[in-house]
């Protein structure tokens, strides 16, 4: 259809007395005074002797009661305007394209999703990072990649926990396990860019946020807000899993600043029981849903 041809039928759908002198011009009353006006279907303006020119996404506004983008919009639909102003160059660069139809697709059934940013909380010694590393067995055996930041554990524990979990034959495979690299190190940020570029998704965990954020002080909402940043960069290609402290105090389920629990989709509170040889996981954020109670029997021989 040419575009006099859409440009006679959208505007006999809105106006009276519409007729078409030619393709280039359509005849109609003024949506302002009543009086006879022609509205060029190539500039798309309207003609008024006595209101004079304006355009015709401002008159299509003028009669639906909508604001001037939002008329536009419905012109560029139509395809009858082509051209868009500055402001929504801007904001169809920037929008998504399509939000239906998604759903959580989860690494570990109703407790890991994917490309999230999970927090996991506990008191020392209370077994986050033998969690951590049960996970880590898990993503593994389902052909995932795991890159392991760990910060808090000295060689001889790391070895002798790898060994429990018989991962030391995925090092350098499937499982990356990097020590002693802080948030402002060098080696990290070369490791941050990168994990940027590819499109191979990663999980990747961080053991401890206290001792990655050595320069930072996290009880101080701008600091912890900057820490957290990187971590929610790292969430639009990656799943991103986070290991906390709790405070002595029982009452609280973390320490340090709230943007922390504030930054996450979701964050439990994990505590093994050695008796039983399970782990217990107990959700106290779920911007993602997940089940908040779990107990998983500790993986080892």
């Amino acid at each position: 259809m040419k575009n006099g041809d859409q440009l006679k039928y959208f505007i006999s759908a809105l106006m009276k007395d519409v007729r078409e002198v030619d393709n280039s011009c359509v005849l109609a009353r003024c949506v302002r005074c009543g009086d006879e006006m022609t509205i060029f279907s190539e500039s798309l303006e309207c003609a008024c002797s006595t209101c004079g020119r304006y355009s015709l996404i401002d008159a299509v506004a003028t009669m639906l009661h909508v604001d001037r983008q939002r008329a536009e919009l419905l012109l560029r639909k139509l395809n009858l305007v082509k051209s868009m102003s500055p402001f929504l160059k801007i904001a169809e660069k920037l929008s998504i394209s399509d939000a239906s139809n998604q759903k959580i697709e989860y690494l570990i059934d109703n407790l890991l999703p994917c490309k999230s940013l999970t927090l996991l909380t506990a008191h020392y010694g209370s077994g986050k990072s033998l969690f951590a590393l049960h996970v880590a067995k898990k993503l593994i055996e389902n052909n995932h990649t795991v890159v392991y930041i760990d910060n808090d554990n000295p060689h001889v524990v790391v070895s002798e926990r790898l060994e429990l979990f018989k991962l030391n034959s995925k090092l350098k495979h499937q499982l990356f396990y990097i020590m002693h690299v802080t948030k402002d190190s060098k080696e990290y940020q070369e490791l941050h860019n990168e994990l940027m570029k590819t499109d191979h998704h990663c999980i990747i965990i961080f053991d401890t946020l206290t001792d990655f954020a050595i320069n930072y002080d996290l009880n101080n909402d701008f600091d912890a807000s900057k820490v957290m940043k990187t971590f929610k960069e790292l969430r639009n290609k990656h799943t991103v899993i986070i290991l906390h402290h709790k405070p002595k105090d029982l009452s609280q389920k973390f320490k340090n600043s709230t943007r922390i629990v504030d930054s996450v989709d979701v964050a439990y509170e994990v505590f093994l029981d050695k008796f039983t040889k399970t782990f217990h996981l107990n959700a106290f954020k779920t911007r993602i849903q997940v089940k908040e109670n779990h107990v998983i029997p500790l993986d080892i021989d």
